[in-house]
Order: structure tokens, then C-alpha cells, then sequence
């Protein structure tokens, strides 16, 4: 599983959106609620769990690909 496809998918379908791994959320007009939601669909379709404090960390699609790296089973 390549998680950027991945992300590219669940960006598209929740947004609508074509993203970039140097997009911020800001440049794609998501807000904090938006991201919320979006982070909890990365969650559920991962099965993983991002933690609050990670959560203060994302500002960027980068920042969720390095947490995803982290936490997905290769």
C-alpha cells in the first residue's frame, strides 16, 4: 500500500480536491474542523490512531504522510 496514493484517494473523495505532498491544509481551505474530519477518516481507513498531540503537529500533507510512516504496517 503506497500511503500517498491512499491519502490522494481520501483527500479526493472527502474534499474533492487534488492534493500534493507539499500542500498545507491551509492552501487547500481546510480548516481545524476539516481536518478533524479528514484525520479521522485517514484513522479509520489505516486503522491506526493519531494522537493529540500529533494532531497539534499537521499542517501539511507531509506531516500526516510522516506520521502515517510511522505508525502503518509495512
Amino acid at each position: 500500500m503506497e500511503i500517498f496514493t491512499e491519502l490522494k484517494k481520501i483527500a479526493k473523495k472527502e474534499t474533492g480536491k487534488d492534493i500534493s505532498k507539499d500542500d498545507t491544509f491551509r492552501d487547500l481551505g481546510i480548516d481545524s474542523i476539516d481536518l478533524l474530519d479528514f484525520v479521522m477518516k485517514v484513522e479509520n481507513h489505516f486503522n491506526i490512531k493519531i494522537e493529540d498531540s500529533e494532531l497539534l503537529k499537521i499542517n501539511s500533507i507531509s506531516d500526516v504522510i510522516s506520521i502515517l510512516e510511522k505508525k502503518v504496517k509495512k
